[in-house]
C-alpha cells in the first residue's frame, strides 16, 4: 500500500465514489473491506494512524465475553462466539486459542463458576474451542505458579483466543485495499457538505501531512469514527443530541516475571463489578482493563492514577508477587464508544452491542461493538449504506473471506504478526536491518522497513505504536530505538535530517503518557 498512490486516485477522481468512510478503526476497515468485497467503489479517510485510537488500545482478547453471561446478554455472547470461530479461521496466525483459568476461593463459587462457563460452551456450540473443566487447587497452581497464597479450592479452565489488534487491523487493510479501496491515513474530516436538497454528499478534508485540503464526494458517508462519532455528526448539525458514552478502559504491562504462565487468569470481583485479566503478551505481562465513564474525550487518552491504582491492587490480591508503579513498562488507555447516551447507566453495566443510526441529512453513524464482532457490524452497516443509497452491490458476504497480507499466500506471517517472506526480504537486502534492534523489544530493522515501504506508516510514532507495539510493550526500550528507526524510515520515506529531528521530538510527546515513574528496573524480554 502507498499513500500516494492512494492520494493520486483519489483527488484525480471526477465521479463520486459510492461509499466514503470516515475513521480507520476496526468497524471502518472492516466496512471498506465489506464494501469493497461487494464491488462498491470505497474510499476510507483516517484522521491519524489506522487504529491509532481505541481499536489499536484493546485488552487483546477476541472472545464472547464471560461476564456479559452476568447481564443476560446471551445473545450478544452466542454472535461473538460465532464470530471468533470466523476470526480463527478466516485470520490464521493473528488470531490464536488461549486458555484461561477462573480461579475460585470457596467450593461454591467454584460450581457457580463451572455452571457459568457451561452455558458458555452450550452457546458456543459447535465452535467451542475446549470443553471448560474444574481443576483442583494442585493442578491450579500447576498451571499458574505464579497465584498468591489466597485461599484456593480449585478454578474452572475455558478457552479463548488472542491477537495482536494492530497486525488484525493491517490485515483487514490489505485485505480492502487488494479488492480495490482506497485508504488515506493522516486525513482529517473537517467539513460535511450537503446537496441543495439538504442530503449529504461530499466531505472536506485536510492533509495532516502535506497541509492541502480537498474535498471528495460520495453517494452515501458512513461515519465510523469511534469516539468522535459525535463531532462528526456535528458537523453535519451542530444541534444533535450525543449519542456515545466514552468510557475510558486502561491498561498495564510488566515483565513476565510477575506472570509467566501460558494460561491467562481471569481475575474476579474488581471494586467496578467488572473482571481483569492478566496474560501473556508479546514476552510480558499484560494486565487490564478499567471501565471508567468520562464527561469529556482527552486526545490521546490517558490512563488515570485511579485506574492504575485499581489494577495494581486487584492484581496484588491474585498474584504472588505484586507488581508496584515502578515495574510498569508502559501503561495505556483506550476508549470505549458505547451506544448510549450520557448519563443513561454506569458504563460497565452498558451492553457492547453496536447501534446504526441514520440522521436527517443521510449520515449513517455506527457507534459502539467490539473487535470481536467487527464483521458483523461492518456488514450490517453497509446493509443500511446499501438500501439508503440505492447501491447496486454484489450478493456476497465476508463470513468466508480470508484476510490477507501482501504476500501471505506465499509465507504467512512471522511471530509478530508480520509477513513473514517480506520482512526476510528486507533483512536479505539490508542485513543490517536482520537483527532485533533492542534485547527489551521483539522487532528487527526490517519490520520497521516494512511498515514504511508497505503499510503507510507515515511517522516513527505510527510506527513504534500502531504497525509494531513497540511503545506499548516498552515504552523506555521503544524510545532508546527510536533514532534507528528514524533513520531506517527516513531512508525508505526519503525523508530527511531536519524530518528525522522533528519526529523525535513529536514522539517524545507522544510517548510521555505510557511512562509511569518512578523508572523501572530494565530487564531484558523473556
Amino acid at each position: 500500500m502507498q499513500r500516494e498512490a492512494f492520494l493520486r486516485a483519489a483527488t484525480s477522481r471526477r465521479s463520486p465514489y459510492d461509499v466514503i468512510v470516515i475513521g480507520g478503526g476496526a468497524n471502518g476497515l472492516g466496512i471498506a473491506l465489506d464494501c469493497a468485497h461487494r464491488g462498491l467503489e470505497v474510499l476510507l479517510l483516517e484522521r491519524a494512524a489506522f487504529g491509532a485510537g481505541t481499536s489499536s488500545r484493546s485488552s487483546k482478547l477476541i472472545h464472547g465475553g464471560i461476564r456479559y453471561l452476568a447481564q443476560a446478554q446471551f445473545g450478544l455472547v452466542r454472535e461473538a462466539l460465532h464470530e471468533r470461530a470466523l476470526l480463527l479461521r478466516n485470520a490464521a496466525g493473528l488470531v490464536t486459542p488461549l486458555p484461561f483459568i477462573l480461579p475460585a476461593g470457596k467450593r461454591l463459587e467454584l460450581y457457580k463458576y463451572a455452571a457459568g462457563l457451561k452455558l458458555y460452551d452450550a452457546l458456543a456450540g459447535e465452535h467451542k474451542l475446549s470443553t471448560s473443566r474444574i481443576l483442583d487447587s494442585t493442578e491450579t497452581r500447576r498451571l499458574a505458579p505464579q497465584l498468591g497464597r489466597a485461599p484456593l479450592v480449585g478454578s474452572v479452565s475455558y478457552t479463548d483466543a488472542h491477537f495482536d489488534d494492530t497486525r488484525l487491523l493491517q490485515a483487514l487493510a490489505h485485505s480492502a485495499a487488494a479488492r480495490g479501496a482506497t485508504l488515506l491515513n493522516h486525513m482529517p474530516v473537517v467539513a460535511l457538505h450537503k446537496n441543495a436538497r439538504g442530503q449529504l454528499r461530499a466531505v472536506g478534508v485536510r492533509d495532516a501531512l502535506g497541509g492541502a485540503t480537498h474535498d471528495f464526494e460520495a453517494r452515501v458517508i458512513i461515519n465510523a469514527s469511534g469516539v468522535h462519532g459525535d463531532a462528526v455528526r456535528r458537523l453535519a448539525d451542530a444541534t444533535l443530541e450525543a449519542e456515545i458514552l466514552p468510557s475510558q478502559g486502561t491498561h498495564l504491562v510488566v515483565p513476565n516475571r510477575f506472570y509467566s504462565s501460558g494460561h491467562a487468569l481471569v481475575m474476579p470481583r474488581t471494586p467496578d463489578g467488572r473482571v481483569m485479566f492478566v496474560m501473556p503478551w508479546h514476552g510480558q505481562a499484560l494486565i487490564g482493563t478499567t471501565d471508567t465513564a468520562l464527561d469529556k474525550l482527552v486526545d490521546p487518552p490517558v490512563p488515570q492514577r485511579e485506574e492504575i491504582d485499581m489494577i495494581l491492587t486487584v492484581t496484588a490480591r491474585h498474584l504472588h508477587r505484586a507488581p508496584s508503579r515502578s515495574d510498569v513498562l508502559s501503561a495505556f488507555a483506550g476508549v470505549r464508544p458505547l451506544a448510549a447516551a450520557p448519563g443513561s447507566a454506569r458504563s460497565s453495566k452498558i451492553s457492547r452491542e453496536h447501534a446504526i443510526s441514520v440522521d436527517s441529512a443521510g449520515l449513517v453513524t455506527v457507534s459502539g461493538g467490539k473487535w470481536t464482532t467487527y464483521r458483523r457490524v461492518a456488514e450490517q452497516c453497509v446493509d443500511v449504506a446499501v438500501k439508503l443509497a440505492g447501491l447496486r452491490a454484489r450478493d456476497v458476504s465476508t463470513r468466508e473471506l480470508e484476510l490477507v497480507t501482501p504476500d501471505s499466500a506465499r509465507g504467512g506471517v512471522d511471530a509478530l504478526g508480520f509477513p513473514a517472506r517480506g520482512v526476510a526480504h528486507i533483512g536479505a537486502e539490508q542485513a543490517a536491518l536482520a537483527a532485533p534492534l533492542s534485547d527489551a523489544l521483539p522487532y528487527s530493522g526490517a519490520h520497521f522497513a516494512y511498515a514504511a515501504r508497505y503499510e503507510m506508516a507515515m511517522t516513527v510514532a505510527d510506527a513504534l505504536a500502531y504497525h509494531t507495539r513497540a511503545l506499548f510493550i516498552d515504552a523506555r526500550a521503544a524510545l532508546d530505538i527510536a533514532p534507528r528507526v528514524a533513520t531506517i524510515m527516513a531512508n525508505e520515506l526519503q525523508r530527511d535530517t531536519n524530518w528525522v529531528a522533528s519526529e523525535l521530538a513529536a514522539l517524545r510527546s507522544i510517548a510521555a503518557p505510557f511512562i509511569l515513574t518512578p523508572t523501572p528496573v530494565r530487564e531484558t524480554r523473556g
